[in-house]
C-alpha cells in the first residue's frame, strides 16, 4: 500500500499547521475516541520542532476553491459541487434535513435525505484521529448475531434531478472511512459500502471482498439491467497497485464514474485509494439501449454484509468521515 497521503489545512500559510494524515495506522484497539494522533510540520522554515500543536480543525461549512485540489486531489476541475457531508449532526425526522446553501448545509442530515433518522445503528460520534472533519463521524454499528443482507443503516443524498435539478451523467465521489480492526467479513465475501443510483435503479456499487478476518480487497460490482456488451457482474483493480481495505486505518476513497452512451460498453470508471489509482476502466456498460435520458439519481450509503446464511459472531463498527459529491451533465 502506498505510504499515507498527507493533507493540509487551509492555513497552510501560516507557519506551524496541522496536517491530516489520511489512512492512518491506529495501534491497539479501535475505539470511538482514540487518543489525540494530530501530527504538526514547521511551515517556517526555522526548523523548530517544539511549538505548540494547533490541533484547530477545517470548518465543514468553509471548503474553499483554494483547498479543493488538497482534499479532493483527483476530482475534474469542470465538475460542480452537489453535497458535503461532514457528519457533525443527524436527522431528527424525514425533514430535518438542515440549512443553509448547498453543497455545505448544517445541521440535521446536512442536505441528505432525513430517512436517516430512522437508523437506530447510526449515530454521530468522535474520532480524534479523524482525518478531515474530526472530532465527528458516523458510526455504523453491527451487532453480535446481525443477519446477513441487512445494513445498520441507510444514509443517502436526496434525489438528484429533484433537488437539485440537474441531469448528471457524471459522478465524482470522495468518502473517508474505516471499519474496526476485529471487522468481520460475511462468509460470501461481499461486504458492499456506498451505492450509486442510476435509472431509478440500484446498478451499481463499491464492496470490500473477503471474508471472517481474511484480507479484503476493494471492488466495483454491477448488477441490474445492462447492454449485451457488458458480462461483468464486478470491476477489480487494475492499475497494477493493492486495493487492500487495512482493518483499523482511513482510507480516503475516490471514484469517478461516467455513464456509456446506452446501449454501448464506452462509461469510464476510475477508483483511487489514498490517491493511488487503483482501477480504470474504459468499457463499463451500465445503460441500456433506449436509455439515452437517463442518469445518476442519488448516492446511498447503505453497507450491507453480505446476504443470507452468515451472522456477525461479535459486534464491530464502520465510521465515514466525511462525503463529497460532485458532479457533470
Amino acid at each position: 500500500m502506498r505510504q499515507p497521503t498527507t493533507f493540509l489545512h487551509p492555513a497552510l500559510w501560516l507557519g506551524w499547521i496541522s496536517v491530516f494524515t489520511v489512512c492512518k495506522s491506529v495501534p491497539g484497539d479501535v475505539s470511538t475516541t482514540p487518543e489525540d494522533t494530530t501530527s504538526v510540520v514547521d511551515t517556517s522554515g526555522t526548523g523548530d520542532t517544539t511549538s505548540t500543536r494547533d490541533t484547530t480543525q477545517i470548518d465543514s461549512t468553509d471548503v474553499q476553491d483554494s483547498i479543493i485540489a488538497l482534499w479532493f486531489p483527483n476530482k475534474p476541475d469542470d465538475y460542480l459541487p452537489i453535497v458535503f457531508r461532514a457528519f457533525n449532526s443527524k436527522a431528527a425526522d424525514d425533514g430535518d434535513r438542515g440549512s443553509g446553501e448547498f453543497p455545505h448545509k448544517t445541521g440535521g442530515s446536512e442536505g441528505w435525505d432525513g430517512v436517516e433518522h430512522r437508523a437506530g445503528l447510526y449515530t454521530i460520534e468522535q474520532d480524534s484521529t479523524a482525518p478531515f472533519t474530526s472530532p465527528n463521524v458516523a458510526q455504523l454499528t453491527y451487532p453480535a448475531d446481525f443477519a446477513g443482507g441487512r445494513s445498520p443503516g441507510t444514509l443517502q443524498t436526496q434525489w438528484f434531478p429533484t433537488v437539485h435539478g440537474v441531469d448528471y451523467k457524471q459522478l465524482y465521489i470522495n468518502y473517508v472511512f474505516k471499519i474496526s480492526h476485529d471487522f468481520h467479513g460475511h462468509v460470501t465475501t461481499t461486504n458492499k459500502i456506498v451505492h450509486y443510483w442510476v435509472a431509478s435503479g440500484n446498478r451499481i456499487f463499491d464492496r470490500m471482498v473477503g471474508a471472517d478476518d481474511n484480507p479484503l480487497e476493494y471492488q466495483v460490482g454491477l448488477q441490474g439491467p445492462a447492454p449485451d456488451c457488458e458480462t461483468r457482474s464486478r470491476l477489480i483493480p487494475n492499475q497494477g497497485a493493492s486495493g487492500n481495505i487495512e482493518r483499523g486505518e482511513w482510507h480516503v476513497v475516490e471514484l469517478q464514474l461516467i455513464l456509456n452512451n446506452a446501449g454501448q460498453c464506452d462509461g469510464v470508471f476510475r477508483v483511487w485509494i489514498n490517491d493511488t489509482m487503483i482501477m480504470e476502466y474504459g468499457d463499463v456498460g451500465i445503460l441500456e439501449s433506449g436509455e439515452d435520458a437517463r442518469v445518476f439519481n442519488q448516492v446511498q450509503l447503505s453497507p450491507t454484509w453480505g446476504g443470507g446464511g452468515d451472522v456477525t459472531p461479535h459486534s464491530f463498527f464502520m465510521w465515514l468521515d466525511q462525503v463529497y459529491v460532485s458532479g457533470h451533465q
